[in-house]
């Protein structure tokens, strides 16, 4: 659930988190750029695309984000064909309840009398408690054996019998009456039963009921696996899949609707303005049980709580597509958001699993529908932190807070600043320092094979490169108490000389970079003091090369990258990053200059790594809990000395730092490179986590590192 109630669910067929509205008549024209903006952002924040219709009145706004077809990178359209999911659900009741007044059904019919032998103890169920969930029946997408099957055979074509026979074979989960559960086989059994008492398909019904009446030319209950017309395609994203066929017999009165934003919007204002059901009718379609609070089930119809009013509507889901479809009571005010992207199925409420919006993006959908509504998005402590951070001076940024299995993505500002660009939470970023905790992880795995010790000397694994190496260890090294002057850090303009004369391009290879550092005096004897250093883990990198006989990059990859699926996560040695990645920024003169291309081999083992928000916290909580590395490396790891250049109370280990927080202990790692600021802090088990990134770094005004502080304080504890 986000801030506010959501908990629609469906097996094949699921809601999503919002609510909805729209904005006022009069300024609806002024606010089209700023919810053209917010839908950017919910797209940005993991969703191929999306579409959204905000109607006030006579007022309507149509936008569209994002692309509707990946494959054939076809833009997102307004007028696109969705998979509705459990919107299908209002429309069935509508039928229902429109056979009620016809005295063709009641409201008291029991199953047993349209449906003789079909559903046990079907005598006690009635129409009522179909509609609104309370009859029990266990929900047939909970069925392993037939999950299965319809993965194996997605273009299977199932009778709703078979799937009512699948659902019965399981105990009920109450008695009829006695409890509340969303279940989909509700919806078969209306299904079955609307066919019995007109003796026409349901998709006839709904035809000659709803779609020709209201003039919905683009809605339809298909049958074939393929939608027809303009549609946008449906994806899974982790991997990567279009879902957009299959056939729609797995969910059919409970969810095979094919739907536009307009033909929503139509039908709910005419549902609930009083063209489709007398007034008593409504009030029986609006009577409600609360099975959460702030979340309500009438007959085929939700009621929910949001930010700033109640909505009525529903929300549904099915593989690779998800709709929020809520409205105020008179159906006046109206959103309607459509994404084109779901995770795959997931547990979520009770018994029930759900194909739900990408998590990542919930909140950036809660944001838009918020904007939508009430005029101006409800933020919380960390998105105006964030928004703090770039109304100070960067362009962009974004954070990951991750509490157990939940996880918060936050974005402000821009990834590209030309032309504007919203900062996508799967942008990936040069991490800067935060490499050295991957490259100490490779070491100190080497030193579990027995290929290296703590203890071995500079000197025996790389001769002749480092003065006084024979007096220098690998754990000198990895915790820089080595002294080695650092070629960045310490007032050598070496490394920079070819940059700020323009050449981006211009590569260092790591032995030069060591030979810029000893050709200054060591600033202590080793072991004696502790300073920072990035030669130290440029060294490091060469240790592993000399040991293994392959290139840094191939280790990282095969130790790390591939074992932990970092599929945004590689170790650079060209200028350009490649794929979807934010541009860093610095000021140069009074202009912000794109330092993206800045050739990151004068970084190397000590920062040249590129990832993800989601990818670093991965990292983290795989070595925290101790999936790389046995227990007694883990141990040397987070054996600390003082660090105090780095802050009051920081200490540092083997690559991973000690940080004290107002709200505990945290172990991480900041990095920073020219456009790029990164940190991430994790508690010792790994299982609350931060990653904080920005789009600028070294040029930051004051105040703007005053507020990035907060931005970690409030990320990390809240």
């Amino acid at each position: 659930m986000g801030r506010y109630v959501l908990v629609v669910l469906l097996a094949l067929v699921v809601a999503v988190g919002a609510t909805a509205a729209a904005a006022s008549a009069q300024r609806a024209p002024a606010r089209e750029p700023e919810l053209q903006r917010a839908l950017d952002r919910l797209v940005a924040a993991g969703v191929p695309g999306a579409v959204a219709l905000v109607r006030d009145g006579d007022r309507t706004i149509r936008l569209a984000s994002g692309s509707g077809n990946l494959n054939a990178k076809t833009p997102m359209s307004t007028g696109g064909r969705f998979r509705v999911g459990s919107v299908t659900k209002t429309f069935v009741a509508t039928v229902v309840l429109q056979l009620v007044g016809e005295g063709k059904l009641r409201l008291t019919d029991t199953v047993e009398r349209w449906l003789p032998g079909v559903v046990p103890n079907g005598r006690r169920i009635t129409v009522r408690r179909l509609l609104n969930h309370t009859s029990g029946l266990f929900d047939y997408g909970g069925d392993r054996k037939w999950l299965a099957a319809a993965y194996r055979d997605p273009m299977r074509d199932w009778t709703p019998r078979e799937i009512v026979a699948v659902a019965t074979a399981h105990r009920p989960h109450f008695a009829p009456g006695a409890g509340w559960s969303y279940s989909n086989t509700n919806y078969f059994v209306l299904g079955l039963v609307v066919e019995a008492a007109t003796k026409h398909a349901l998709a006839t019904e709904l035809r000659r009921r709803i779609l020709t009446p209201l003039q919905l030319r683009d809605t339809s209950l298909p049958t074939q696996p393929r939608i027809a017309g303009r549609y946008a395609h449906g994806y899974f994203l982790r991997p990567l899949q279009d879902v957009s066929d299959g056939s729609p017999s797995v969910v059919w009165a409970a969810g095979a609707l094919v739907s536009t934003a307009d033909d929503i919007a139509t039908f709910y204002r005419a549902l609930l303005g009083g063209r489709l059901l007398s007034q008593e009718l409504l009030r029986e379609m609006r009577t409600t049980v609360t099975p959460a609070p702030g979340f309500s089930y009438g007959l085929g119809l939700q009621k929910l709580r949001g930010p700033c009013g109640t909505f009525w509507g529903h929300s549904g889901g099915s593989p690779g597509y998800a709709v929020d479809a809520l409205n105020s009571k008179n159906g006046q005010r109206q959103v309607v958001v459509l994404v084109n992207a779901t995770d795959p199925l997931t547990p979520s409420l009770k018994n029930f699993r759900s194909f739900n919006a990408p998590e990542r993006a919930g909140r950036a959908l809660e944001r838009f529908v918020e904007t939508a509504y009430c005029g101006k998005a409800v933020a919380t402590p960390l998105e105006r932190s964030l928004d703090d951070l770039v109304a100070a001076g960067a362009p962009g940024a974004l954070a990951l807070v991750r509490e157990g299995n939940r996880t918060t993505r936050v974005t402000s500002g821009y990834g590209t600043l030309a032309p504007k660009t919203p900062m996508r939470a799967t942008d990936r970023f040069r991490i800067g320092s935060v490499t050295k905790t991957f490259v100490a992880t490779v070491v100190l795995q080497l030193v579990a094979e027995g290929k290296l010790s703590l203890d071995d000397t500079v000197e025996r694994r790389l001769p002749g490169l480092v003065p006084n190496g024979r007096n220098i260890t690998v754990r000198q090294l990895l915790n820089m108490t080595a002294g080695l002057f650092d070629y960045l850090a310490d007032g050598d303009p070496t490394v920079a000389k070819p940059y700020i004369a323009g050449n981006y391009t211009y590569t260092w290879k790591p032995q030069e970079l060591v030979e810029i550092a000893v050709s200054h005096k060591p600033h202590f004897a080793p072991g004696a003091g502790w300073s920072y250093c990035n030669t130290c883990y440029v060294v490091l990198g060469l240790i592993v090369e000399a040991r293994t006989g392959r290139s840094l990059s191939t280790e990282l990859r095969g130790r790390i990258f591939t074992p932990l699926h970092l599929r945004g996560t590689t170790f650079d040695t060209t200028p350009r990053i490649a794929g979807r990645h934010a541009h860093g920024y610095e000021l140069e003169g009074k202009r912000l200059q794109d330092v993206s291309d800045l050739n990151p081999s004068y970084g190397w083992a000590a920062g040249a790594i590129v990832s993800t928000a989601d990818d670093v916290a991965r990292f983290y909580r795989a070595l925290l809990v101790g999936r790389l590395l046995p227990p007694d490396l883990m141990r040397a790891m987070e054996t600390t000395v003082g660090a105090r250049s780095l802050g009051p109370g920081v200490r540092y280990g083997l690559g991973i730092a000690m940080v004290r927080t107002p709200c505990g202990t945290a172990w991480g790692n900041r990095g920073g490179l020219p456009g790029y600021g990164t940190s991430t802090l994790s508690s010792k088990d790994g299982n609350r986590q931060i990653v904080v990134l920005a789009t600028r770094d070294e040029t930051l005004p004051e105040r703007a590192g005053r507020t990035y502080e907060r931005v970690l304080a409030t990320a990390y504890c809240g």
